[in-house]
């Protein structure tokens, strides 16, 4: 037996079905003995999207993605997304074909484990012919425990070798059992004392309370201690069915969410991150608030408001221990939960942001309200990294039954659409609908073939304003002259017909409405639908940011980029 063939057997007795990759000269042998294996090995097109698609496709089945690139220019590639992996905390399995250990003069030489470590990822050695057991069992193993990709290093040389010694693998599968985390009793004492004493409370959930199943328990927190609940970006919807939920914290809140967790005295965080998405923007700051944090792995790093308390443990578990602590000492709260909050929580519909539908475009309101009539309650929505962000994280609803994707670890541009690949590969009963943006679409334009090529079930809707619509949006704050980050596109509707996809190009209300009933109705497969925005429309996050007052009045346009080009600075 060669090398690769135990690697490739090892992969294989680790339950991996399933690959996103490209193949070069130092991983073709491995990739050709899982695919003779049985595995499913997906090409990307690019390796910048192929790490997104395994990091995706692990989030949406919660088993271990992997992904394989060849050497050199292979792995730099896929830096970007290798790092949003590392900061979603994915369970990840990198393959990683290196230059022959004793070649010199290879341009495609470079030290992979200093690309590793820059992409805050494990690296284990693929150290010799016998040795290939242990490090792919290591591989996959710190990857389950240390819940981060884990890039295997594979020399071309080595991995041509004939195997040492008895071949036989045990999977790490079998050695990472799932823990329920004991929270400390001293720690959910002094947390039910900080209860007690509050009188204006807020729980905040995320991600992690999420894979835990602890929803119930947050709503019975909710109810006992007279919290107002809101969610981060990745738990968006999951307890909206509560009369008091505000919905997202941090810049995206609503006005009224804002407005009501300004007042908070304390704020428990279950399973959420405590980052400039959950804690920024005046009221989400939670100034005078005290801040205890419900995470299994508990850091400073990243975040914007320090806990006064860490519960470690499961957030599930904890929640529930709180819960019986409270109802032992009989501690019950009005808090939030009064009649004036419900109603303000219940009138606080956002009409003061109308439509500017006009001869500039749609306004990306109305395409969000419009998807909403279509979206279905098993759908999994992604959303893109843009400015046209906050008009889906504001005015679209989480689907009931399905999934929604937060793609912002990292900030990158470009990552919608090979993150929508992961989910659907994932999740094949599932329609997945990606919003992008017209910036970035053209970044990942040639992964639409990919997912024309793997049959995949994908509504692509680009928020196309023919710009770089944050940069511009920014420009126009300052002073300057937008125009400057304006970008042309083409018709991506065409674009796709042309890869062999479904595709529309619409401006205004009723060509989209019509595109988006077409879609419903129509086969399966990837179907694009290019919808042409009004530059002038800002996002209320945006306006917050940059004007620190709500959105322009109904029919109000911004300065044109002719009064700008005058030295007239720019007015809401």
């Amino acid at each position: 037996m060669k090398v690769y063939e135990g690697l490739a057997a090892g992969f294989l007795a680790e339950g991996v079905d399933c690959v996103f990759g490209l193949m070069g000269d130092a991983n073709l042998k491995w990739w050709s003995a899982m695919a003779g294996g049985g595995a499913t090995m997906l090409s990307a097109r690019h390796e910048t999207a192929l790490v997104a698609m395994a990091d995706a496709y692990a989030q949406a089945t919660g088993r271990v993605g992997v992904a394989a690139v060849t050497c050199g220019p292979a792995l730099v590639h896929a830096a970007t997304p290798l790092i949003a992996a590392a900061r979603a905390r994915t369970p990840l399995v990198l393959f990683a074909g290196d230059t022959a250990s004793a070649t010199l003069g290879n341009p495609q030489d470079i030290d992979q484990r200093k690309v590793a470590d820059l992409c805050e990822a494990g690296f284990v050695q693929l150290r010799g012919p016998g040795t290939v057991a242990e490090d792919v069992r290591a591989a996959f193993f710190r990857a389950r425990t240390e819940r981060r990709p884990i890039v295997l290093n594979a020399p071309m040389d080595l991995v041509g070798a004939e195997l040492s010694g008895p071949w036989w693998y045990a999977p790490a599968s079998g050695l990472c059992v799932p823990q329920r985390g004991e929270p400390d009793e001293q720690t959910c004492a002094t947390v039910v004392d900080l209860i007690a004493s509050a009188r204006r409370p807020v729980v905040v959930a995320g991600r992690g309370a999420m894979a835990s199943g602890a929803r119930e328990s947050v709503l019975e927190l909710g109810r006992l201690t007279g919290a107002l609940l809101a969610t981060t970006m990745p738990a968006k919807g999951w307890l909206d069915e509560d009369e008091f939920a505000v919905g997202l914290t941090g810049p995206l809140a609503s006005a009224v969410g804002r407005d009501l967790l300004a007042e908070a005295d304390l704020v428990i965080a279950v399973g959420a991150s405590l980052d400039r998405y959950s804690t920024t923007d005046g009221a989400g700051a939670y100034l005078g608030a005290r801040v205890v944090s419900i995470t299994d792995a508990p850091a400073l790093q990243g975040s914007c408001r320090a806990p006064d308390v860490f519960l470690v443990g499961d957030a599930d578990t904890c929640v529930r221990r709180l819960l019986t602590r409270l109802a032992a000492r009989g501690v019950a709260s009005e808090g939030f939960r009064t009649p004036e909050t419900r109603t303000r929580i219940a009138s606080s519909v956002e009409a003061e942001v109308p439509a500017v539908d006009g001869a500039g475009g749609l306004d990306p309101r109305t395409v969000m309200r419009a998807l909403e009539d279509v979206l279905g309650d098993d759908d999994s929505v992604v959303v893109g990294v843009g400015h046209f962000l906050s008009f889906a994280a504001m005015h679209l609803r989480r689907p009931s039954g399905g999934h929604f994707s937060w793609t912002h670890y990292f900030g990158a541009i470009g990552y919608a659409l090979p993150i929508g690949i992961g989910v659907a590969v994932g999740q094949p009963h599932r329609r997945v609908v990606v919003i992008e943006g017209d910036g970035s679409l053209m970044m990942s334009l040639p992964e639409l073939e990919s997912a024309v090529r793997m049959g995949l079930d994908i509504l692509v809707v680009v928020i196309n304003d023919q710009a770089l619509g944050a940069e511009m949006h920014k420009l126009r704050a300052e002073g300057l002259d937008p125009a400057q980050a304006h970008l042309p596109t083409p018709d991506f509707g065409a674009v796709a017909r042309v890869l062999g996809g479904r595709g529309d190009l619409v401006t205004d209300a009723a060509g989209l409405r019509a595109a988006l009933d077409l879609h419903r109705s129509g086969e399966r497969g990837l179907h694009v639908i290019d919808a042409r925005t009004d530059r002038d429309a800002m996002s209320e996050m945006y306006h917050q940011m940059h004007f620190g007052r709500p959105h322009r009045a109904p029919h109000q346009r911004l300065e044109p980029a002719a009064a700008l080009s005058a030295g007239e600075p720019a007015r809401p």
